[in-house]
């Protein structure tokens, strides 16, 4: 085998890792940048009896989901325009 030939193959595997390395980088700060963290609401309590368990379901079923689907529906059609 030629004496070029050799030092090739190394040369080229080590570009390989670093270009995956940066990609990497790059993909996991972009992640980093959009996590979610969660969202507490001090509004409510926690259910400890079956009067709490009837008074979360009352206000689960007086939501108004119009609103949701409303808005759902505006990021929908801003998403797709973008």
């Amino acid at each position: 085998m030629n004496k070029n030939q050799k030092g090739f193959v190394p040369i080229l595997i080590l570009a390989v890792i670093a270009i995956v390395a940066v990609v990497g980088y790059f993909l996991f700060t972009k992640s980093s940048k959009y996590a979610t963290t969660p969202i507490t609401n001090q509004n409510y309590s926690a259910i400890q009896s079956d009067n709490d368990l009837n008074k979360a379901t009352s206000d689960l079923d007086g939501a108004d989901t119009a609103q949701v689907d409303t808005e759902l529906n505006q990021l929908n059609s801003d998403t797709s325009a973008f």
